[in-house]
């Protein structure tokens, strides 16, 4: 039998980050899923497990701060998502002090935008 894929969830509201990011991990094998705001978040874990998360921190709606506190299972509104999935958090704007948040509440990896193709291989390898 086959092993299962790497599978990838991308979540971000800008279009173009999201379709360069997921042809890249597509590139690399990896099946991805894309969401393009914090709210279908849920939806997507709910029907398939992921194995990475790469999310963008300031979204309209539920913002990646808040999924990435329910992806580790944080309150009553936790998701049921295995520890091992990694999360590579994502912004332009947030700042070194959201970025250095998201890590505090369970981000593998962060990056600023824009960022080298480089930086986010490093950070899916960890």
């Amino acid at each position: 039998m086959a092993a299962r894929a790497r599978r990838a969830l991308v979540v971000d509201d800008e279009a173009s980050l999201r379709f360069v990011v997921a042809q890249a991990l597509e590139d690399r094998g990896w099946e991805v899923v894309v969401a393009d705001d914090g709210d279908a978040v849920e939806e997507r874990i709910q029907q398939q497990r992921f194995d990475l998360i790469v999310l963008d921190l300031l979204m309209p709606g539920m913002n990646g701060f808040e999924v990435l506190r329910r992806v580790r299972g944080g309150g009553d509104l936790g998701w049921k998502t295995p520890s091992s999935v990694r999360v590579i958090a994502l912004s332009g704007r947030a700042g070194e002090e959201g970025l250095e948040f998201a890590q505090r509440v369970g981000a593998d990896s962060v990056l600023s935008k824009p960022f080298d193709l480089k930086d986010l291989w490093a950070a899916v390898e960890g």
